[in-house]
């Protein structure tokens, strides 16, 4: 098949990563590069074109998929966001709340189903940069379908167009 990456890798939990693999220095048809559909999807492609590139690709997969285990301090925060409805984290700078966050909200989904969308508000740099670095780069929130609603009315009802079955009112 055209276009396909060369080959499939299979990690643990479900997750499938793609390696696309060149002769030495050569760069992937035009067809190729076309990895959209995988992206949107949140599968990654990695380009091998030395075969001395294979620890750095391993590595890379692996750091691409860290898993995170919460610290003590951060299980009360977390468990206080399951536990209520509604509910505010006020933390000092470098506590993790991001990660704290999506945590509870992955757990909230799919462990318990007790939720289908949320609201998060916060400061105009965290929604423009962290919450989007944090969710493409930790696999526990990588299931989790986001939009970063800032700018005019019109950009941000747009961003919100891009859940099924949501209504403004």
């Amino acid at each position: 098949m055209t276009g396909i990456p060369d080959r499939i890798i299979l990690l643990p939990k479900a997750k499938i990563e793609f390696i696309e693999t060149k002769r030495p220095g050569r760069e992937p048809r035009p067809i190729q590069k076309k990895d959209k559909p995988f992206k949107k999807l949140n599968f990654k492609v990695y380009v091998l074109d030395f075969k001395e590139n294979i620890d750095e690709i391993i590595k890379r997969i692996e750091d691409d998929n860290l898993e995170y285990t919460l610290r003590k301090y951060q299980n009360y925060p977390t468990e206080f966001i399951k536990e209520n409805r509604k509910s505010s984290l006020l933390l000092d700078m470098g506590l993790d709340k991001t990660v704290i966050g999506l945590m509870a909200i992955k757990d909230l989904f799919f462990d318990a189903f007790a939720i289908s969308k949320v609201l998060i508000i916060v400061p105009l740099r965290v929604a423009r940069y962290t919450w989007k670095e944090e969710i493409e780069g930790w696999s526990h929130p990588d299931i989790l379908k986001y939009s970063v609603l800032i700018g005019s009315e019109e950009e941000r009802i747009k961003g919100v167009d891009i859940f099924p079955r949501t209504r403004l009112s």
